[in-house]
């Protein structure tokens, strides 16, 4: 099942996950269920609400492997860069291994705030943690943060 993307242009954040949850749908949208439950308390610590954020994802179904298959990788890599080209966030959040590497390229790294310029936007990035592995491994919840943090400390003055 495809779940589609509700984008707007130029919302305040926008969220690049790598492909739909298991309980996401077309009526409950991206990231919903525990995974959902996280990102919404995320989300209001840094003083952001679900409704104000675009979340979309590299692919739009999730394959039965629950991996992004890799013999799509460029092209859905490719999709993603115009996606976020055209809603043209003012924030970029990428959550895991995924969305960064498709967005900063192999080098990417979490951590530490970057200036996306890519075909005409340019807009502060940062690549973290999913939540999915943050609800697996709940120390590394400290580092998530630390990224949120940097994010909204550095983009908002």
């Amino acid at each position: 099942m495809r779940v589609p993307v509700a984008a707007r242009k130029n919302p305040p954040l926008m969220i690049l996950t790598d492909l739909p949850e298991a309980d996401d749908s077309v009526e409950g949208g991206w990231m919903t269920g525990p995974v959902g439950a996280l990102l919404d308390r995320m989300l209001a610590a840094i003083g952001e609400t679900r409704d104000d954020v675009v979340v979309a994802g590299i692919a739009l179904a999730r394959p039965l492997t629950g991996r992004v298959p890799a013999d799509a990788q460029d092209r859905l890599d490719d999709l993603a860069r115009r996606l976020v080209t055209l809603v043209a966030p003012a924030r970029l959040l990428l959550f895991g291994a995924e969305p960064c590497r498709a967005l900063l390229g192999p080098d990417g790294q979490r951590g530490g705030l970057r200036t996306l310029n890519h075909d005409g936007l340019t807009c502060p990035t940062i690549a973290t943690f999913h939540p999915r592995f943050l609800l697996e491994r709940p120390l590394a919840k400290a580092e998530t943060w630390r990224h949120l943090q940097l994010l909204i400390r550095d983009t908002t003055t």
